[in-house]
């Protein structure tokens, strides 16, 4: 599969993971050369370690600042979770769920870009599992009845806020990084590619940002390792992978299927008694 080299530029883009370099370390070239093309990205980072507390929590650790520098480097915006838990006990939580929510429904991203589910972290899995669910849920009242299947119940805690002071939104795609090889046991298979040769040097540099309380320089290798394996599979030198995951309105689907029916059957799949 060819690398792409940009052909793609959404407009808004949300990205959500646990900590500080969780998506810069494998896709800051992607970032970079999408808010170079104008467009407005925000990277939300859900956990708060013991140090981060010690140091002043969300926006004021020595960790939260380095983000906040990478960000300004490369052009998007980084936000933290104020309630994000020290260990991954309340991970996917409804509380975490509805906040990823009410940043989709505000942001109105086109692309939700995630953890991969497979990682050996339980706190990575535990953020891919609540961002899928606040993809759905933002959806809200698009796609569900007010049945079994609606997750945005008013009754419950939460709710019936976000469905008053913000309006749904549908979002395109899921872009979910299959993960660091040199960490993981399993790695989600890419289908989409990105070229990031021409522009390595300005996606590693976020690296040397930090102090020498917060040394990262090792993500450098890190990145260097997975860009190239990625790079192999896809033709170029460097490379940052995905898997893209379109996401249908339920109507389109049913439409679809509705269609099929009629015509192989004779009747709407609304004819329940038929």
């Amino acid at each position: 599969m060819k690398a792409e080299k940009g052909n793609y530029i959404p407009k808004r883009v949300l990205g959500v993971h646990p900590h500080k370099d969780d998506i810069e370390g494998q896709s800051s070239g992607t970032l970079y050369r999408w808010a170079s093309a104008g467009s407005k990205i925000k990277l939300i980072t859900t956990v708060l370690s013991k140090k981060d507390i010690e140091e002043g929590g969300a926006g004021k650790s020595k960790a939260c600042k380095w983000e906040q520098k990478a960000g300004e480097a490369l052009g998007y915006e980084v936000d933290f979770w104020d309630a994000g838990p020290l260990t991954c006990q309340q991970y996917a939580d409804r509380e975490l769920t509805l906040y990823i929510c009410r940043q989709i429904r505000e942001f109105k991203p086109e692309i939700v870009l995630c953890m991969p589910p497979y990682e050996q972290h339980a706190d990575h899995v535990m953020c891919y599992a609540a961002t899928f669910k606040a993809v759905l849920m933002a959806r809200c009242p698009f796609d569900f009845d007010a049945g079994s299947e609606n997750l945005m119940r008013e009754e419950e805690p939460g709710v019936k806020e976000i469905l008053e002071e913000t309006e749904a939104h549908a979002v395109k795609e899921i872009w979910i990084q299959p993960g660091a090889p040199s960490q993981n046991m399993w790695r989600i298979t890419p289908n989409h590619y990105e070229d990031v040769s021409d522009i390595w040097e300005k996606k590693i540099s976020i690296f040397s940002l930090a102090t020498e309380d917060l040394d990262l320089r090792y993500l450098t290798d890190i990145s260097e390792y997975s860009a190239l394996i990625d790079g192999k599979a896809s033709g170029v030198k460097y490379a940052e992978a995905f898997l893209r995951i379109p996401i249908v309105k339920k109507m389109a689907l049913a439409a679809d299927y509705d269609a099929w029916r009629k015509k192989t059957k004779g009747k709407s799949y609304m004819d329940f008694n038929n």
